[in-house]
This record gives structure tokens, C-alpha cells and sequence, in this order.
């Protein structure tokens, strides 16, 4: 039964680490395209 729920949160800390690394490749992705997209912006104004 230990065993089982030792294994269990083993599981589960890699489940959050691994969800929290895809938060943030998703947070840099979207500050990397508002980047992009503001020096587009700036870019059509000259």
C-alpha cells in the first residue's frame, strides 16, 4: 500500500514539473510572438 502510494507521488511530481515547463514554453511563445509583432508594427511605420 506504501509502496503504491510512494509510486503515486512520484507520478504526480513528475506530472507538475512537466506541466509546469509546458507553462512556460507557452508564456515565452506568447512574448516571443508579441515581440515579433510589435517590431512588425514598428517596422510598417517607417
Amino acid at each position: 500500500m506504501l509502496e503504491l502510494f510512494s509510486h503515486y507521488i512520484l507520478h504526480f511530481e513528475r506530472y507538475f514539473i512537466l506541466s509546469r515547463q509546458s507553462v512556460l514554453i507557452i508564456q515565452w511563445s506568447i512574448v516571443g510572438l508579441a515581440a515579433l509583432y510589435a517590431l512588425n508594427v514598428t517596422k510598417g511605420f517607417d
